[in-house]
């Protein structure tokens, strides 16, 4: 506290209040509930990854094509003319 902070009732008042102690039982059942949202959302959660991933390994799949179309492309007018 600051000097100045001495003369506030209010955090006078609140010196005097006792200090929050945890229930190790009450802890035990939040840990449990909380345990068994988590483990009830994991199988949706990793159906939804893998759908992730087969759809984000779609566009470089795409592009790979597009580059490999312009690259055939590039050598077959480079063929043709040079053929003259």
């Amino acid at each position: 506290m600051r000097p100045d902070d001495a003369s506030d009732p209010l955090l006078r008042a609140m010196a005097h209040l006792p200090a929050l102690t945890s229930d190790a039982t009450r802890d035990a059942r939040v840990r449990a509930r909380c345990h068994a949202a988590l483990a009830a959302r994991r199988p949706q959660r990793v159906a939804v990854d893998k759908r992730r991933r087969r759809v984000r390994g779609l566009g470089p799949a795409c592009v790979g094509l597009l580059c490999a179309l312009y690259l055939v492309s590039v050598i077959g007018e480079a063929l043709r003319l040079g053929s003259f």
